[in-house]
């Protein structure tokens, strides 16, 4: 059955119809016309579960705007999208119903009449299923910095993430077997892609061009950030501490470059956190209680910017985590003063 919609100027809307033109007397479209144009007008944000920072895809949600619907793509993007309420009387979003607002912000600095861009694709995919989705979905192919620097080593980035991949199920099968020798195991296996990774990523420094980023490196390493947080996990759960730590700031700096003030950002400062919480309980680092507060200031920042939150909200969500870095704190104070 036909589906009534704005005017036939819909029809065209990924083909840059005037907006106006929408509001005009009623019309109808096929099903199948209208669900290629939600598919690709729609914006999705996704739902992250703040106790475990687990992505949750059934309480993701999406909605068509069409102010939105008119923001263009780059992997690299520099806004952020989430989803908001109203709270006008009878709005869809009122009264815990489906969010009725979409809410971009800035992901990082701009200049003044700078294009904003989102990201319409999961930013960890490799350039070689990357383009191609692009392409088969929104019909246009992505010339990006992201994208140029990655198609330049595209099949090696394809077998790097096919490698990961495989080193990250052995990680699970290990940690479910509770094998520290398999675990081990894991850990040299994923340091020596992530190694192969930065042997490119070096290459790229090497010889600059000038058709590329000044930051082409990071951008080639931050594509394979995902593995880099599956090597601090690994090290971590093998309890090669002082190599999850490294590995988690490695993580935070990596995701500045191709994600900033995405829940990915947030999500690997608040493991940064959480491993620094973990190793002050061994008197190993310089200045355990600096780092902490350090990285919490820095995970309050990244949730401010990602939600566009108040400090209020940031302890109310992430509570536990907190306490636990309290508990840390209070037991250095006391190690310090015993120690005068």
């Amino acid at each position: 059955k036909d589906i009534p919609v704005f005017s036939p100027a819909f029809a065209t809307l990924d083909e840059g119809a005037d907006l106006c033109s929408l509001l005009k007397a009623p019309t109808s479209l096929s099903r199948a016309r209208v669900q290629e144009a939600v598919k690709r007008n729609a914006r999705k944000t996704d739902w992250w579960e703040l106790t475990t920072l687990l992505l949750d895809e059934a309480q993701a949600g999406c909605g068509l705007w069409l102010i939105a619907s008119l923001f263009n793509h780059s992997c690299l993007n520099n806004v952020v999208l989430s989803h908001g309420y109203s709270g006008r009387p009878g709005a869809v979003g009122d009264r815990g119903q489906a969010p009725d607002l979409v809410v971009v912000r800035a992901a990082l600095a701009m200049s003044a009449g700078e294009e904003l861009l989102l990201n319409y694709v999961y930013p960890f995919e490799p350039v070689a299923e990357r383009r191609p989705r692009l392409k088969t979905v929104y019909g246009f192919d992505c010339n990006c910095d992201r994208c140029r620097v990655e198609s330049l080593h595209s099949a090696r980035g394809l077998e790097f993430a096919d490698r990961l991949d495989d080193a990250l199920r052995h990680f699970s099968e290990a940690r479910r077997e509770r094998n520290v020798a398999k675990l081990s195991k894991v850990v040299d296996s994923l340091k020596a892609i992530v190694a192969q990774v930065e042997e490119i990523a070096a290459i790229l420094e090497e010889n600059p061009r000038e058709t590329l980023p000044a930051n082409a490196a990071d951008l080639w390493r931050g594509s394979f950030v995902w593995g880099v947080q599956g090597l601090a996990m690994a090290a971590d759960v093998a309890g090669r501490r002082a190599e999850a730590l490294a590995a988690y700031s490695r993580c935070v700096h990596l995701i500045q470059q191709v994600a900033p003030s995405t829940f990915y950002e947030f999500k690997y400062r608040m493991m940064m956190l959480q491993s620094l919480t973990t190793e002050a309980a061994v008197p190993t680092l310089p200045d355990p209680g600096s780092d902490i507060k350090t990285a919490l200031r820095a995970a309050e920042d990244a949730f401010q910017r990602c939600f566009a939150s108040d400090s209020r909200l940031f302890v109310q969500r992430n509570s536990q985590r907190l306490q636990d870095a309290q508990k840390a704190l209070l037991s250095i104070g006391r190690r310090q003063k015993s120690a005068e």
